[in-house]
């Protein structure tokens, strides 16, 4: 299937803020981290994978809707991300990988 020319093949990542301990919790300090891409002409929804590999989505991987922004709280690590445009069920052209560091 061709890729129609206005999705974005990458997804942008902005952390915000400095690392912060969440309340009553022993685990490691957080940071919010938006996820923003480009919107797929013929989606109806879009899944945000996250995690350790680009095998791994163990952190993150859920349907966000049909929007092309997400934030997550995620603990610091080196993560790997993409979305999957979806129509309907079907799966459509992912996005490339793109990485940070929290």
């Amino acid at each position: 299937m061709a890729q129609p020319a206005s999705m974005c093949r990458k997804v942008d990542v902005l952390v915000h803020g400095s690392a912060k301990k969440k309340p009553r919790h022993p685990s490691p300090p957080v940071r919010d981290v938006a996820f923003l891409w480009g919107s797929d002409t013929n989606a109806t929804s879009y899944v945000l994978q996250v995690g350790p590999s680009t095998t791994a989505f163990t952190r993150f991987n859920a349907d966000v809707g049909n929007v092309v922004t997400a934030t997550l709280s995620l603990s610091t690590g080196h993560y790997y991300m993409r979305v999957v445009p979806y129509q309907t069920s079907t799966a459509l052209t992912p996005t490339d990988f793109s990485t940070v560091t929290v």
